[in-house]
């Protein structure tokens, strides 16, 4: 962003997977109470009488005029309250218990209310929304939904410069609000709750019912919604139907509307990156994270990305010194996953070949590492297929990139052996699929917990964010260590990621460790992205000190990284390390050593 720009207002973009979160802020309607159940209504025998010169209908007690199979009540808007109650069970036996209560078998939720001409309740304490305004209005400055075609885009518009998807602007959000059917206006929703969480968690509102507060809560909100890979791009990397898988290119093009959109507003950026793979050479590189991080590179904007939580998946092999012309032997055991991909990364010039030994002992032979070559293995009795794709030079480091592709899996102990075939000495690298991509039941036998921070966040001008247990103040086994493949240091920071507290989308349905969150609309999430956020958020603060507040107004990424370092926690381990850089976050910490207080 241009440093003569004239900032204004916070921007802080989440985008985490990046996902939109119009969902979080439609309303929640309650019902009335009612009678559920069949209803038999029967001809009933009226006897007529005059009284007083009044007509009369007496009812013979003997005639079954209706049966009602069960009574109750539904939630009301003080239902969101009741639940975090302390006596909740004991108002939950009174009405629900046959002895001790008044025995309610019916219970309903979310049925809806309010007349026609009054259903947009803009009351506060009858709202649970985590992004609206005190007046109501949507926090939400843009919604970029790339999922909806343009026949049903209903108010939106295909944005400027891009030639697909609906945008959606503050004023299309507040119609929608304002609205009885407010998907007819904008029909975006989030349908898996990270990004709601993540925007949640990093500026979501201050809810005192709650105990709640965003990092950030008077920030405004921009947002993407990714669309899903193509099943072309999902079938080359053996990545089965159902998992959730974003293109490179629709990604980048995510980060370009949202870099545009701030320009336009002339307000600061902080990217929130909760998404992360294993393809790549964990270093710094690839055209997503050079793209990412040349928007970091601009005054006016951070750039936060997710180390991961590759460390104790066992999905790294590091090998030891490899002298030129010897092989070593690659364990690997398979459970039930149908393909997978798995990448060997060595440093040039040094060159590696590849064969493989299948559980019943069938070898393939060596292949040829050479520019381009591709080789295809079928194995006889596993049935197994291995697409074995060499890049002698990779784009930009011109190191080495063994693509191995397994597809009809035999589960099994295989053995994939490494060739230097010459050069020199060397070592080598390699990787497994992320966490959700393949099972626990497969993994290296001789994994290394190191060197598993997921791309993009090996960028060296990216905020990289690890997490640690904030309750026991202790490391987290699963949280991707560093450093990269050249030794850079790598996680820059770590923030709290064990049950963080946070709003969930409508869609969830799940149950977290701390009970069914489909009800209440607020959970617990842990893991490097909800961290993440909790440092986005902070980063939206630092940024709104230095730009808004005109103290450091070229801040980017790289500055607000080096701010964040000076005030981290000290926690008695010499720092940098590969678990957790530099620290813990403490964003009162930096103003503290400002003020040459340490």
């Amino acid at each position: 962003m241009d440093k003569s720009k004239k900032k204004k207002t916070l921007l802080i973009v989440i985008s985490a997977l990046i996902v939109a979160i119009i969902a979080a802020v439609l309303y929640i309607i309650f019902g009335v109470i009612g009678i559920d159940g069949k209803v038999e209504y029967r001809q009933s025998e009226k006897v007529n009488a005059n009284v007083s010169g009044s007509n009369v209908t007496v009812l013979d007690n003997n005639v079954n005029y209706q049966t009602i199979n069960g009574f109750g009540a539904s939630a009301c808007w003080w239902s969101q309250d009741v639940g975090s109650w302390d006596n909740a069970s004991d108002i939950m036996q009174a009405l629900y218990d046959d002895d001790k209560g008044i025995g309610l078998n019916i219970y309903r939720y979310n049925l809806g209310a309010g007349s026609k001409g009054d259903s947009h309740i803009l009351t506060k304490n009858r709202q649970t929304e985590c992004f609206l305004n005190a007046d109501g209005t949507s926090r939400i400055y843009s919604i970029w939904d790339q999922t909806i075609p343009i026949e049903n885009m209903k108010s939106g518009r295909i944005p400027d410069g891009f030639l697909f998807g609906a945008e959606y602007l503050r004023s299309n959000i507040n119609e929608a609000l304002m609205s009885d059917n407010p998907k007819n206006i904008v029909p975006s929703v989030d349908t898996n709750g990270h990004g709601t969480f993540l925007a949640g968690v990093a500026c979501g509102n201050k809810i005192d019912e709650r105990n709640f507060s965003g990092v950030a809560p008077l920030a405004d909100i921009c947002v993407v919604k990714c669309r899903e890979a193509k099943d072309g791009l999902k079938r080359y990397f053996r990545i089965g139907g159902d998992k959730v898988v974003f293109g490179e290119q629709d990604i980048m093009l995510g980060i370009k509307y949202l870099w545009q959109t701030a320009v336009k507003a002339e307000k600061p950026l902080i990217i929130c990156f909760g998404i992360g793979t294993n393809i790549g050479g964990h270093e710094r590189g690839g055209c997503l994270g050079e793209y990412l991080e040349s928007r970091g590179n601009y005054s006016g904007v951070c750039a936060v990305a997710a180390c991961g939580n590759e460390a104790n998946a066992g999905h790294h092999y590091r090998s030891g010194l490899l002298r030129s012309g010897q092989d070593v032997e690659v364990e690997l055991r398979t459970g039930s996953d149908d393909g997978f991909t798995i990448e060997l990364w060595g440093d040039a010039p040094n060159l590696y070949a590849i064969g493989i030994i299948s559980p019943s002992g069938e070898y393939s032979g060596k292949t040829t590492a050479k520019l381009g070559e591709q080789h295809r293995i079928r194995f006889v009795l596993e049935k197994t297929v291995v697409d074995i794709d060499y890049l002698i030079t990779a784009y930009e480091s011109g190191d080495e990139c063994v693509r191995l592709r397994f597809s009809s899996v035999e589960p099994g102990l295989w053995k994939i052996r490494v060739f230097n075939d010459n050069r020199g000495d060397g070592f080598f690298d390699m990787w497994l699929p992320i966490k959700n991509f393949i099972t626990d039941e497969t993994y290296f036998l001789e994994s290394d917990p190191d060197v598993t921070i997921c791309n993009p966040a090996n960028n060296i001008a990216i905020l990289s964010n690890a997490y640690y247990n904030s309750y026991t103040t202790s490391a987290v086994a699963d949280s991707s260590r560093g450093y990269t493949r050249s030794g850079y240091i790598k996680p820059d920071i770590c923030s709290p990621g064990i049950d963080i507290f946070g709003p969930m989308a409508s869609v969830i349905t799940d149950r977290t460790q701390k009970g069914d969150v489909s009800l209440a609309r607020y959970g617990y999430m842990s893991g490097s992205s909800a961290a993440t956020a909790i440092t986005a958020g902070a980063a939206a603060l630092l940024m709104e000190w230095g730009i808004i507040r005109k103290n450091d107004i070229t801040m980017d990424t790289v500055s607000v990284k080096k701010y964040l370092i000076r005030g981290t926690i000290n926690t008695g381990v010499e720092v940098p390390n590969r678990i957790c850089g530099y620290g813990g976050i403490d964003l009162y910490g930096v103003f503290q050593t400002m003020r040459g207080r340490i």
